[in-house]
Formats: C-alpha cells, structure tokens, sequence
C-alpha cells in the first residue's frame, strides 16, 4: 500500500491535455492557416489575380460571318467557332443541366460556396 503525505492530493486531469482544448486550438491553426493562404493569393504570392476591370472586359475571339448582298449566311471563317449568347437566350433547361452537373447547390450560396471551400483547403 502507498502512503500519501498529508496535503497533496492529486487532482483529477493534471499535466494532461484535455480534447476539447486541442481541438479548440486545432480550429484555431486551421482557420489562421485558411486565412493566410487567402491573403497570400490576394497579395500575389502565387502569381497576379486579375482585376474586375480584366474580368469585365473579356471578350473571346468571334467567327466571321460571310454574308450574300441578301443578308443569307455562306459561311464562316474562324480559328475558333464560337458565338456568343446571353445568358437570357439559353434554355433552361441547359441551365439546369450545368448547374446539375457543376455545383448542384448553386442556388443556395450565390455564387460562393463556403462548405466548398473548406473541402477544397482539406483535399489540397
């Protein structure tokens, strides 16, 4: 049998780490680590954004279009085909397929998908 003196009891959880405490400092480093990284792609670290201005003003490269003296199409002429549409003359339910296919909660968020962030930064 162990005698112990008089005064020093041994209290319950001393010297360990609880779990809710590691985890707390766990969510901590994750979420500084998260906000750091968004900084340092803000700032250019890892090569330049582009400003709203250059995303306003993308414009992709057109076919000619070769047209009789009657308006009547003969042909075109293009490295690329492409025409472009506004969103309004799309069917919708291409719409509704891309919107299935790419971010089927697309709705929901707005446009930015913080659930979809965090799994990013976990795969990543």
């Amino acid at each position: 049998m162990v005698k112990r003196k008089p005064g020093k009891t041994k209290k319950k959880g001393s010297g360990k780490i609880s779990w809710i405490k590691l985890f707390a400092v766990a969510i901590v480093c994750v979420l500084v680590g998260f906000f750091t990284l968004m900084q340092l792609v803000r700032s250019g670290f890892f090569g330049e954004l582009p400003s709203e201005e250059d995303l306003a003003s993308i414009r992709n490269e057109q076919a000619t279009l070769v047209l009789d003296r009657d308006g009547a199409l003969i042909g075109k002429l293009f490295a690329q085909d492409r025409t472009n549409v506004k969103f309004e003359d799309l069917p919708k339910h291409l719409v509704n397929a891309l919107v299935a296919t790419e971010d089927s909660r697309f709705f929901s968020h707005e446009g930015v998908d913080g659930r979809r962030y965090v799994r990013v930064f976990f795969r990543t």
